[in-house]
C-alpha cells in the first residue's frame, strides 16, 4: 500500500505542476519542487515507524533546501490518522494523504491533535472584537455560552481551544473564528548528531577550506557542505563505491541543481556514474574553496 500511495501522490503532484524525484529507504520518499519551493514528503503506513534519526535528517534537509517537510500516514500506535486533522511526529506535521493534497489546493485542515488532545487555533483579534462589541465580560460571555470563565479567558488569551468550544462560540456569534493549520509553515528545528570517526576527519578538512557542514545518515547525501547560500552534496566511503548510493546522490544533486561528489580514501577513477570522485589526500592539498570547486567540476 505504501508504494501505491507514493505513486498516487507523485501523480497528483505532477497534475499540480510539481517536478518530482522519488527515493527509497531514506528519510523522505518524494522530493517535489515548483516555482523554487521544495516539499519533502515521507509516506508511512504506521507513523510510529519513523525514527528520531530519520526525523532529524528530514528536518536538516528541509533547512538546507528551505523546504516544507511533511509525513503522510494512516496509522499511529493507538489511533488512525483522520482526514482534516494535523498530528506531529518529532515536530514534523503528520497528515492523511488526502489532507496533504487538499492543503496543496488551499483547503486547509483546522484541527491539531497532540498527545490525544484536539485543539483549534483561533483568530484572537476577531474573538476579542466579538466579545467587546457585544458588551460582555469574560464572566458574562461564559454564562451566556454555558462555558467556564477560565475556558473563555484562555481561548482569547492563548488563541487555542477545543473544537467543541470553538463551535459553541461560532454558533452564538454566527462568525468564523478558527484559523487553518498551515502544514507547510511549521517551525522546524533540528539537533546536530554525532559524527563517525571518518566523517569527523573529512569535515575537519572541509572546515579548514571554509565550509560548514551537516551530516546525514538516512538521506541520499551523507554530507552537505555550506558556504553562505551555496552548498555542495557528497557521499563518503572508505573503500568501494556503492553504485546505488552514487546514483541517488547524483539524482538529488541534479534535481536541486547543486554540485555533488564522492570522497574516498583511495580510488583509481576520477568519476563514477557522472559523479566526481575526490580522494582525502587531494582535499588535504587544496588551499581554497575555488581550488576545491575546480577539482570537483573538472571531474564531472
Amino acid at each position: 500500500m505504501q508504494k501505491h500511495i507514493v505513486e498516487h501522490l507523485c501523480q497528483r503532484l505532477r497534475d499540480r505542476g510539481f517536478d518530482i524525484m522519488q527515493f527509497e529507504r531514506y528519510c523522505f520518499d518524494i522530493l517535489a519542487k515548483k516555482d523554487g519551493d521544495f516539499l519533502l514528503i515521507k509516506v508511512l503506513s504506521n507513523i510510529d515507524s519513523f525514527s528520531s534519526s530519520q526525523a532529524e535528517d528530514l528536518k536538516k534537509m528541509a533547512s538546507v533546501l528551505l523546504a516544507s517537510p511533511v509525513i503522510c500516514g494512516f496509522q499511529g500506535r493507538n489511533f488512525s490518522v483522520c482526514e482534516g486533522y494535523v498530528y506531529e511526529r518529532f515536530e514534523i506535521p503528520v497528515v492523511h494523504p488526502d489532507t496533504f493534497l487538499n492543503s496543496l489546493d488551499l483547503v486547509m485542515p483546522y484541527i491539531l491533535s497532540k498527545k490525544g488532545k484536539n485543539t483549534v487555533n483561533l483568530d484572537i483579534s476577531n474573538l476579542k472584537d466579538m466579545r467587546n462589541e457585544s458588551g460582555m465580560s469574560f464572566r458574562k460571555m461564559a454564562e451566556t455560552l454555558g462555558l467556564s470563565k477560565k475556558t473563555v479567558y484562555l481561548a482569547e488569551k492563548t488563541g487555542k481551544t477545543s473544537a467543541d468550544v470553538a463551535s459553541v462560540i461560532e454558533s452564538f456569534f454566527s462568525r468564523d473564528i478558527r484559523l487553518p493549520v498551515d502544514i507547510f509553515s511549521f517551525d522546524i528545528s533540528f539537533k546536530v548528531q554525532k559524527k563517525t570517526e571518518f566523517e569527523e576527519s573529512v569535515t575537519k578538512l572541509t572546515s579548514r577550506i571554509g565550509y560548514s557542514d551537516l551530516v546525514f545518515h538516512t538521506a541520499p547525501a551523507n554530507i552537505i557542505l555550506k558556504d553562505d547560500d551555496v552548498f555542495l552534496m557528497c557521499d563518503i566511503g572508505g573503500g568501494s563505491l556503492n553504485s546505488r548510493k552514487v546514483e541517488n546522490l547524483k539524482n538529488l544533486g541534479d534535481f536541486c541543481e547543486v554540485p555533488r561528489f564522492v570522497i574516498v580514501n583511495r580510488s583509481n577513477v576520477l568519476n563514477v556514474g557522472g559523479v566526481a570522485v575526490v580522494k582525502i589526500e587531494e582535499i588535504k592539498k587544496t588551499g581554497s574553496k575555488d581550488e576545491f570547486m575546480e577539482l570537483i567540476c573538472g571531474r564531472e
